[in-house]
Parts: structure tokens; C-alpha cells; sequence
């Protein structure tokens, strides 16, 4: 199943709690595969506090979440 807004307790992390934007769940309710949304620089990486968050839920639970960017210079934000 796919769920939003996944809490994702983070306690060495940055934060002591993150949240994935998007998670899909095994049968048991573990996460398999995690998608996060956010700002990007110009050239086009993360911006920093989405690194920091993503390394925190990496460190978290060993899962790498795919990032999108949702904004792009030179046009609307």
C-alpha cells in the first residue's frame, strides 16, 4: 500500500522526527520504497535541508528515498 506523510522517528539525526512524503508498505507495514518532493538549486540538486533530511531517514532505516525537485529557475516556483 502507499501511503503520505510518513513519520519517520530520526533520533540521531538533524531532526528527531522527518516525514516521507510519499512510502509504499510491504504486507507487514515495513517500508519498501520511499519518494520525497522538494526544492532544488540551480543546478538542480536538493537544497540543502532536503539533503539533511534525507540522510536522516537513510540513517534512520536504511532506505535511500528518490528525490524529485519540484521547482526549476527561469520560471515559476
Amino acid at each position: 500500500r502507499v501511503v503520505t506523510e510518513l513519520s519517520i522517528a530520526t533520533p540521531n539525526g538533524s531532526k528527531a522526527m522527518r516525514y516521507a512524503d510519499v512510502a509504499r508498505l510491504d504486507a507487514s507495514g515495513n517500508v519498501v520504497e520511499l519518494a520525497q518532493i522538494g526544492r532544488v538549486n540551480q543546478n538542480g540538486t536538493p537544497v540543502s535541508r532536503e539533503v539533511r533530511a534525507l540522510n536522516d531517514i537513510f540513517s534512520a532505516i536504511g532506505i535511500r528515498a528518490d528525490f524529485y525537485g519540484y521547482n526549476h529557475f527561469g520560471g515559476p516556483r
